[in-house]
């Protein structure tokens, strides 16, 4: 018999995977959600109509679109605090990444299945990398993500190739899961990742990014420096590892002692 903890109530579920769909403060149309969660239509509209109800969702019948219910906003107020305060944190190793690398550096937890930028600061320069605070990505594309997945748990590992949407992979071509299995594991052992065009919808970016271990615990975020295909080198990577590293270091060691420590998911 399963544990409390381990049981899981189907709607609940679906319903939460409505409100995941939205990845930006812009309305969703019913066809969006379904593409979006893969539930079907009649689903979605009882899900929808019970979350606007509760406050969670607001439905406009004009333009047939639903956005997020202020109910989120006031929930989400509990917990921005902590994640503000962390960000605070690690900002100022952001802005030396920034300024001696030229190009954007950002620092990420895992949160379930996707990788989420709590932290973020840009260079000066016009052309540049851009990512914003609170956007999610899935766990096995791009630099950060493969370096969370590579340090998460081995049923995270399980979950996400089991991900059909995830399992179409970058452009539609599919994912081999055991040259994934393989790449994770050297990203173990070397200790970083370089991703060229894989997180982005015009595959136009590189990316560079190291783990940070929060000394004593198991859980692993990422500290990534990202930049335009076209002006981030292949040995201005390779020199973007060190400079990561050391960086990553000085993080990992006090965050040990951030209070009140982020959670572990």
């Amino acid at each position: 018999m399963a544990q409390e903890s381990e049981r899981h109530v189907q709607a609940v579920l679906s319903a939460l995977k409505i409100l995941e769909a939205f990845d930006k403060d812009r309305p969703l149309r019913l066809k969006d959600l379904h593409e979006r969660t893969g539930l079907n239509r009649s689903r979605i509209l009882r899900f929808a109509g019970t979350l606007q109800a509760a406050g969670f969702l607001e439905y406009d019948e004009g333009a047939g679109t639903y956005t997020l219910g202020l109910k989120l906003y006031s929930l989400g107020s509990l917990l921005g605090q902590r994640v503000s305060d962390m960000a605070d944190f690690v900002r100022p190793a952001l802005k030396r990444l920034a300024a001696q690398s030229g190009n954007t550096a950002f620092y990420s937890i895992r949160h379930g299945f996707d990788r989420l930028v709590i932290a973020k600061e840009e260079s000066s320069e016009g052309l540049r990398f851009i990512v914003e605070e609170g956007s999610r990505r899935p766990l096995l594309f791009g630099a950060t993500g493969k370096v969370l997945l590579a340090h998460a748990p081995d049923e995270v590992r399980e979950h996400v190739f089991e991900q059909p949407v995830l399992a179409r992979g970058v452009g539609g071509e599919g994912v081999d899961k055991g040259a994934m299995m393989d790449e994770l594991a050297r990203i173990r052992e070397k200790a970083f990742a370089i991703s060229r065009g894989e997180a982005t919808a015009h595959g136009f970016a590189v990316a560079v990014a190291v783990p940070v271990n929060r000394a004593g615990s198991i859980q692993y975020d990422a500290l990534t420096i990202a930049g335009p295909l076209a002006k981030l080198t292949d040995q201005l990577a390779a020199g973007y590892v060190d400079m990561l590293g050391k960086e990553m270091q000085g993080l990992s060691t006090k965050l040990a002692n951030f209070s009140p420590p982020m959670p572990v998911f």
